[in-house]
């Protein structure tokens, strides 16, 4: 299971080959090994189902069953970023007081919204029950999704639209657990739920995903065919004709979709036990042949994720001996690219995958009472594995969020279990760069050969260690920009100076680092030049004349006509003249090779004042000449822009 943009890892129960306990892996960057259940009143079952939702950058959600003092209830809880790096909210009871509820499940939509759905006993009849939390509200009070019917069974599945329509789906029974049907509920929160959309007669475990548009993806079992099918539905549209997977299956599938519509549904085949995907068109039906993802190897309980842009990511556990976790990869309708983890620990159970909107990917199971998570950045490298320590219920759920930060959700056992979540800080801060000031002459040219600024940002999970300045620098002789190279390290977050040697373009940008080492995205480049100074040229008959004024602490001076500032091998797109004017200053003529530029006149009062000369559609090449073309009156030239 996985909701578009904000990837879900949803459990599926699987059982694999016994391998030796391997040694625990503990990665550093784990933070937030939280307790969200601290006394007996909330002390969790580990016996039956509990999820958590990863969205947003560093927000996740969580439920469970709970067996406390006040009842069997299902609790919920959100983790949220603030100050303090982020905490969990205090437990809330969101099931119907009064009434036993199990097996919890929990989805959220791209605007952070939350839905839960759970089975909630009255009177002896087991009912599919689901609530709401608006992203800026309170749980919702539960409503009853399947009035009329009798006995809902392990394995319902729900999902959320951006504009809070929820969709669940539930298999039941009748009294006499005699028959059995499936049912999907469309509930436009916070209307009353509806009448069932979809009544399947024999059909049964259910797995369900919606996008963001409101797009639905259904597979399940056709008992009538024995076989499993999928099915596609559109807002303020009808089901599709439902279309069989293949002669038989076996196995829970799984499905997902994201905001395209791109969807997909993961299954092993009977008998082969091949893992098997299938891509479903908009209309329904296949798109393209299934993909075989591991022919000739014994699969079991697979599950699929799928991103906003279309990237996929398989998983299931290889039954054949080797107890491996195999996990696939690939664009929509792209090549697959399959690879394997060695299992760690001893029998695999509740087998999940996961791909975020940055691309990182996390899988993760249970084994010999430990949990055990393996993640990368992309596809193409190597998942790293994370093992818990000892103690741990069989189950567990993983999620990453918006940004692929991992959370992972699992029981310690003891007298009063209790539940415990941790975050894998895989993405690094957020910083920017403001408030340029103190050197700016214009804004692209610099007065001095330094550039003070503000930096600030953060980072939810670990805090904002250190922010790094990198820079682009094109001299003035370059025909471009060279690679960004590091300029300042390590600095911290606050008032920052850094200096630019004179003569060059920079294209400046800021990169935080948090606290466990990740780096972060870079910020926007903001560009500037220095000028080239005035002692760069050769200037016969020329006086140099020092003083605190002058751009670096020069001018070079002249009344003579016909005197002449040289510079070979100069290379610009933009040109421009960094001068002393007086009241009876005189006048120049600049050519660049062989062009003349244009005349212009140093008249008037100020130091390091700024004249543009040119500005070209590419880079242009040649001899820089800067000729004095007026008599008696004073020239001070103190530098030249020669900026790409």
């Amino acid at each position: 299971m996985s909701k578009q943009l904000l990837t879900t890892l949803a459990a599926a129960a699987v059982a694999a080959s016994t391998v030796a306990l391997a040694t625990p892996v503990v990665a550093a960057d784990w933070t937030h090994a939280d307790v969200i259940t601290t006394t007996a009143d909330t002390a969790v079952n580990p016996g039956r189902n509990f999820e958590v939702v990863g969205y947003g950058d560093g927000f996740a959600a969580a439920v469970w069953f709970d067996t406390g003092p006040a009842g069997r209830r299902v609790m919920a809880a959100r983790f949220k970023p603030n100050a303090n790096n982020g905490e969990w909210d205090l437990p809330v009871a969101i099931s119907t007081f009064g009434h036993s509820a199990y097996d919890p499940t929990i989805e959220v939509n791209g605007n952070g919204d939350l839905v839960a759905a759970w089975t909630e006993n009255h009177d002896g009849v087991e009912e599919l029950y689901a609530a709401v939390q608006p992203v800026d509200g309170v749980w919702s009070p539960a409503r009853n999704l399947t009035p009329g019917a009798t006995n809902v069974v392990p394995g319902i599945d729900v999902g959320i639209a951006d504009d809070r329509t929820v969709y669940a789906a539930a298999e039941y029974t009748d009294a006499d657990d005699a028959t059995f049907g499936l049912r999907v509920v469309e509930w436009a929160y916070p209307a009353l739920p509806e009448e069932p959309l979809l009544v399947v007669a024999d059909g049964g475990e259910p797995a369900l995903d919606v996008s963001g548009a409101g797009e639905v993806v259904l597979a399940f079992t056709d008992g009538g065919a024995d076989q499993y099918a999928y099915t596609r539905h559109s807002p303020g549209g009808t089901w599709k004709a439902a279309v069989p997977l293949g002669s038989a299956t076996q196995e829970t599938a799984a499905a997902t979709i994201n905001d395209d519509g791109e969807a997909a549904v993961a299954y092993v085949s009977l008998g082969s036990a091949n893992a098997t995907v299938q891509l479903v068109a908009p209309a329904g039906g296949k798109k393209g042949t299934a993909k075989v993802l591991a022919s000739g190897v014994s699969g079991t309980s697979p599950v699929i994720d799928i991103d906003g842009t279309g990237r996929l990511l398989a998983a299931w556990a290889d039954v054949t001996g080797s107890a491996a976790i195999i996990h696939a990869s690939s664009l929509f309708g792209g090549a697959w690219t399959t690879t394997s983890s060695p299992a760690v620990g001893g029998t695999v159970g509740n087998l999940d995958a996961g791909i975020a909107e940055s691309g990182a990917q996390a899988v993760g199971y249970t084994a010999s009472s430990r949990q055990v998570v393996l993640h990368r950045p992309r596809s193409g490298v190597d998942f790293t594995p994370w093992v818990s320590a000892d103690g741990y219920a069989a189950r567990g759920s993983v999620a990453t969020d918006l940004r692929g930060n991992v959370v992972a959700l699992g029981a310690l056992l003891g007298p009063d279990s209790t539940l415990r979540a941790r975050y894998l800080d895989t993405v690094g801060p957020t910083v920017t760069a403001t408030g340029w000031s103190g050197s700016v002459l214009t804004t692209e040219v610099l007065r001095s050969p330094g550039i003070s600024f503000e930096t600030a940002g953060g980072d939810w999970l670990s805090g904002l260690s250190s922010v790094d300045v990198l820079a682009r620098v094109a001299p003035w002789n370059a025909a471009g920009y060279g690679p960004r190279t590091t300029l300042a390290d390590d600095r911290p977050a606050g008032a920052t100076q850094v200096d630019l040697p004179a003569g060059a373009s920079y294209c400046l940008a800021v990169r935080g680092t948090d606290g466990v080492g990740n780096n972060g995205e870079i910020s926007k480049e903001v560009c500037f030049t220095t000028p080239l100074d005035d002692r760069a040229f050769t200037a016969t008959g020329w006086t140099l004349v020092d003083g605190p004024a002058p751009y670096q602490g020069t001018l070079t001076t002249t009344k003579t006509k016909g005197r002449a500032l040289v510079r070979t091998g100069v290379r610009a797109r933009h040109l421009a003249l960094l001068v002393t004017k007086v009241v009876d200053g005189g006048k120049v003529q600049v050519k660049l090779g062989d062009e003349v530029l244009g005349n212009y006149s140093l008249e008037g009062t100020g130091s390091k004042q700024l004249i543009d000369v040119a500005t070209f559609d590419e880079v242009r090449t040649g001899t820089l000449r800067i000729t004095v073309i007026s008599e008696g009156k004073p020239v001070r030239i103190d530098g030249v822009v020669i900026a790409k």
